[in-house]
């Protein structure tokens, strides 16, 4: 009985050390979040982008943390804003196969315009930032105007909820980077 309680417990310890030793080597093969650059944390605290903590998720990357000026950051914005917004067409066009509807068409048109509007702002950089920032907002009223159409149509479609909450922190966060250009 005693050698059947001594082996309960060598096991149990055994258990315990290797998950402690695996929690512990995943704690160390996960790289430590460096903390945003000055430029993203000014651009992250404004009032106008709003939700600071998913701002810093959307900059998350290399290439925003690479960025030394406004006009670095909001290239990366753009891109970022413009890829995701492909990324938002590709799913509407597969929800459109599965089910047509008016309301998705709208949101269709609005995120081919948001793609299209990201790639004409970033040729207006240079000439005219005053324009590139008001364009670079506009595209909050493409999110507003899918989320309306869906209401209307009373489609509830999470991923497109999420996509227009991505555009608008995009454009946002655009908005307010190339204001610093100003």
């Amino acid at each position: 009985m005693a050698s059947l309680q001594s082996f309960l417990y060598v096991a149990i310890v055994a258990v315990l050390a290797l998950s402690s030793s695996r929690a512990t080597a995943l704690k160390r093969s996960t790289p430590l979040q460096a903390a945003p650059s000055p430029l993203i944390e000014s651009v992250c605290k404004s009032n106008a982008v709003g939700d600071y903590n998913s701002c810093i998720k959307a900059l998350s990357c290399p290439q925003a943390a690479a960025a030394t000026n406004p006009n670095a950051l909001t290239k990366v914005v753009l891109k970022l804003a413009r890829d995701d917004a492909k990324a938002t067409v590709g799913q509407i066009l597969n929800l459109i196969k599965t089910g047509p509807s008016p309301a998705l068409d709208q949101c269709l048109k609005n995120y081919q315009s948001a793609v299209n509007a990201f790639k004409m702002v970033a040729s207006e950089l240079k000439e005219d930032p005053m324009s590139a920032n008001y364009d670079i907002k506009v595209n909050t009223d493409l999110a507003d105007e899918c989320d309306r159409s869906l209401a209307a149509a009373r489609l509830t479609v999470p991923q497109l909820t999420a996509a227009n909450q991505s555009l608008r922190r995009f454009a946002m966060i655009g908005f307010q980077v190339t204001n610093l250009l100003q």
